[in-house]
């Protein structure tokens, strides 16, 4: 099973992982915060227009607070864009703290790459991907999608869903081996 959300579903993809990890083979995190970050509603939205200062302990303590006995976890993406004034970037960049202590990673072990579309970083193991960073320039809060027609995305009457050059569920279900649906 996969599961991947978008804003307050980013965070709860991530606490989903965090909670039941083995019922899932991949999450997406999107625009989301890490585990453990926001407590009540105010605390969610001061962290969403400010990002927050790790807890003691870590990011990763969040996680394994609540799953100590883990040893594998499902690989997981990031998506963040850098325009994005609803939930801040630095949220990203805790997430990803937060993922890579949880999974033993060395920050220093990823791979970062320049795309037409922003910066993917990458962390590997032999077993395969573990994390990935999506960093989308010139998007704000909301999914990328890769449209033909860019004012498709205003038509469509969904203001998350943004024109992108990149499509996220394309990239997950190209990530998770699964085929794209016929429309």
């Amino acid at each position: 099973m996969f599961v991947a959300g978008l804003s307050a579903g980013g965070a709860m993809s991530a606490a989903l992982v965090a909670n039941y990890p083995s019922l899932f083979a991949g999450a997406a995190i999107i625009a989301g915060m890490p585990v453990g970050l926001a407590r009540d509603g105010m605390s969610a939205l001061r962290a969403m227009k400010s990002g927050a200062p790790p807890p003691p302990g870590g990011w990763g303590r969040p996680v394994t607070e609540i799953s100590s006995e883990i040893k594998a976890w499902p690989a997981i993406t990031i998506w963040q864009g850098m325009e994005d004034r609803t939930v801040n970037p630095l949220n990203a960049r805790a997430c990803i703290a937060q993922w890579l202590e949880v999974q033993g990673l060395d920050e220093g072990s990823g791979r970062a790459e320049e795309k037409p579309w922003g910066w993917l970083q990458s962390w590997r193991t032999a077993d395969g991907l573990k994390l990935a960073f999506y960093s989308v320039t010139n998007m704000g809060h909301g999914l990328p999608i890769k449209m033909r027609d860019a004012t498709k995305s205003r038509r469509s009457g969904d203001p998350y869903v943004i024109a992108a050059e990149i499509s996220a569920p394309a990239e997950l279900l190209r990530l998770w081996g699964l085929k794209r649906p016929i429309l």
